[in-house]
């Protein structure tokens, strides 16, 4: 079963953004943006990560 762990990267990002959204979006007043917020900036940073992971191991 090869992956390129993209998939698992953005799942995790996903849900640490919606929690992340949940808890900022109790702060500031306003649940629904924080979680939309916190999905889109947890999708980044699991490609982000995805990417960077599958460059390293191309090089080895």
């Amino acid at each position: 079963m090869k992956d390129d762990g993209n998939g698992s990267f953005i799942g995790v990002g996903i849900a640490f953004g919606a929690a992340f959204g949940v808890a900022f979006g109790a702060v500031f007043g306003n649940v629904g943006l924080g979680i939309v917020f916190g999905a889109s900036f947890g999708i980044v940073v699991g490609l982000a990560v995805g990417i960077f992971r599958n460059n390293k191991n191309k090089d080895q």
